[in-house]
């Protein structure tokens, strides 16, 4: 699936902060992957989470990842089992500042939806990934920060304050 045709299903599905180019951009090539037309369905899951995180947060946020065509996703290094590799994941990156807020919405929207949201990362950079239930998926877990699952279990905890 091109990008304009991507664009045109999150247009209808209502996302209003991310585009299908963002998602599909290749960040170390620069290059526009085309997405499998099976994965489709999960790119929009995918990118309704991520615009209602958009939303919460109230400030910019940028896609670090998409989906990955299987070479590139070798090439950076992604797991081969990667929910990107499927169109069901998106890397974001809050751009003022503000990670720890980030991830604390991002994880209280995971811990609010377990049927529309399957993984959340967390990372010391403030870099989030979400993913979304699909198939091969893991099901519901979550990962991330230094030392191993240390932050995000300390993002877990500050979002069950706040629910």
């Amino acid at each position: 699936m091109d990008a304009a045709t991507l664009q045109a299903r999150l247009d209808a599905a209502g996302v209003r902060y991310f585009s299908a180019l963002e998602f599909l951009t290749l960040r170390r090539t620069n290059q526009l992957a085309e997405l499998p037309n099976e994965y489709a369905d999960a790119a929009v899951r995918v990118l309704i989470a991520a615009d209602e995180l958009r939303a919460r947060y109230g400030g910019p946020v940028r896609v670090g990842n998409g989906y990955r065509p299987p070479g590139y996703n070798r090439a950076v290094g992604g797991a081969s089992n990667s929910a990107h590799l499927r169109g069901a994941a998106v890397d974001l990156d809050p751009l003022d500042g503000r990670r720890a807020e980030f991830q604390r919405l991002a994880a209280a929207l995971w811990l609010e939806d377990e049927a529309a949201t399957a993984g959340l990362g967390v990372y010391s950079g403030g870099r989030v990934h979400l993913d979304v239930p699909h198939k091969g998926g893991k099901g519901r877990r979550f990962w991330g920060g230094t030392p191993g699952k240390w932050r995000a279990r300390k993002v877990l905890r500050a979002a069950r304050r706040v629910a």
